[in-house]
Order: structure tokens, then C-alpha cells, then sequence
């Protein structure tokens, strides 16, 4: 059976299930989310259009439909919906409804994420880190020796390990923003490799080195960030 989740919207000070299957929609979720109104998913008319490439998804249902030798007509008879409506989903004008979703998955033989994402590979990550989460760590190491001491074992082992795998010592970082920056990018490449999901509009925004913003695009990149 087809993986479900239950994404949460906050609607003037209510919450609000929406049903979506899980994958689908997981990499544009990190991309919208807004912090201010709490937002994960804004609901259409259409059910989750906004966050899809109708185009796309369009075509994905064509070619599965040939490739099981059905007609819009047949498909459509089996769904309990007129050929026009499939022959629109097609040319990417509409998304088939929600509650349809699973049987029109069935008949063609296909997932309902693969029909979703256009037959693109969608990829799984393990979370989601911003440019200020990686500043908000650092800052708390930097915390930790205020307030237990650098000499501190848990302190003193926790810089003696990221200096053993740097150029630099981090606590030059702590005294200087330009190389506080250069650790922000190497946490954030860092958890881009760990299977992370960093938003590649947060980083052009909020890495000030022009530097090191390129680093971490380019590395993104070669994860097949986008």
C-alpha cells in the first residue's frame, strides 16, 4: 500500500490535516516552509497543484498509460472519469484528485510518487539545516567554553576534534567572522554529505563570503542538491 503522511497546516490559529503521500512532496515542504504563519503546505482548490510541475506530471501519466497499451477513454472508464479529464491531466492543465490517486497508481502499474514526480528520482533526507542552524551550533560550542571553561574535557575533546580535521583551529573562528564563516560552510557541506537537506536560496542569502557561498553551491551541486 501506498505510504501516507499527515502534514500539518496552521490555519488563523487552527491545524488542519492534509494527506499527501510521503516522498512526493518532502523536498518542496523544506522549500516553503515559513516560520512566520507556521505553514508546511498551502492547500489549492486542485488539492496539491502549487507544488508540483503539472507539465511534467502530465507526461509521466501519458507515457505510463501507452506503455500499459490503455487509451485516455479506457483509462478513464476504469477510473470513473471521462476521457477529457485524463486527456487534461495530460497536456498538464489539472492533477488528478487526491482520492484517486492510489487506483490510478494501481492501473498503471506505478507508484503514486513516481506518477508525482514526473518519474524523477525524488531523494530522501534524513532532516533539513539553514545557515542559521549551522551559525546557532557553533555559537553554542562557543557557549559551552564560556560557561564550563576551555579546559573543560567536554570542551577541550569537542575543539580537539574538529581541529584535528581542519586547517584552522575553530577557536580562531570564535574571534573572527571571516573564518566563523568558512566553519559555517564546512557545516553545512558537511551535513549536505551526511544526506541533509540545505536550502540552496537560504545559502545565496545568508553566507556573506561570496567564497564561500560558491563552495557550498558547487558542493551542493555535486550532491544533486537543487
Amino acid at each position: 500500500m501506498e505510504s501516507r503522511c499527515i502534514f500539518l497546516t496552521k490555519r488563523k490559529g487552527e491545524w488542519e490535516e492534509e494527506k499527501i503521500t510521503c516522498a512526493v512532496i518532502e523536498r518542496n515542504r523544506r522549500m516553503r516552509y515559513n516560520k512566520t504563519d507556521e505553514t508546511f503546505l498551502k492547500p489549492t482548490k486542485g488539492g496539491i497543484s502549487e507544488y508540483m510541475d503539472l507539465g511534467k506530471v502530465g507526461e509521466q501519466i501519458a507515457l505510463l498509460r501507452k506503455n500499459n497499451g490503455l487509451t485516455q477513454n479506457e483509462l478513464g472508464e476504469r477510473l470513473g472519469i471521462s476521457y477529457q479529464a485524463v486527456s487534461k491531466w495530460e497536456r498538464g492543465e489539472t492533477l488528478p484528485d487526491v482520492g484517486i490517486l492510489l487506483d490510478l497508481a494501481s492501473i498503471l502499474r506505478t507508484s503514486v510518487d513516481n506518477i508525482l514526480s514526473g518519474g524523477e528520482k525524488m531523494m530522501a533526507y534524513r532532516g533539513s539545516v539553514t545557515v542559521a542552524d549551522a551559525r546557532e551550533g557553533l555559537s553554542c560550542l562557543k557557549r559551552m567554553g564560556e560557561l564550563l571553561g576551555e579546559d573543560n574535557l567536554l570542551y577541550s575533546a569537542a575543539v580537539e576534534g574538529i581541529n584535528n580535521r581542519m586547517n584552522t583551529t575553530v577557536e580562531e573562528a570564535f574571534r573572527s567572522e571571516r573564518i566563523f564563516e568558512v566553519f559555517v560552510s564546512e557545516a553545512l557541506m558537511s551535513c549536505i554529505r551526511n544526506g541533509y537537506y540545505v536550502d540552496l536560496t537560504d545559502v545565496r542569502n545568508n553566507i556573506k563570503s561570496e567564497r564561500m557561498r560558491e563552495f557550498v553551491l558547487d558542493y551542493a551541486d555535486k550532491h544533486g542538491l537543487k
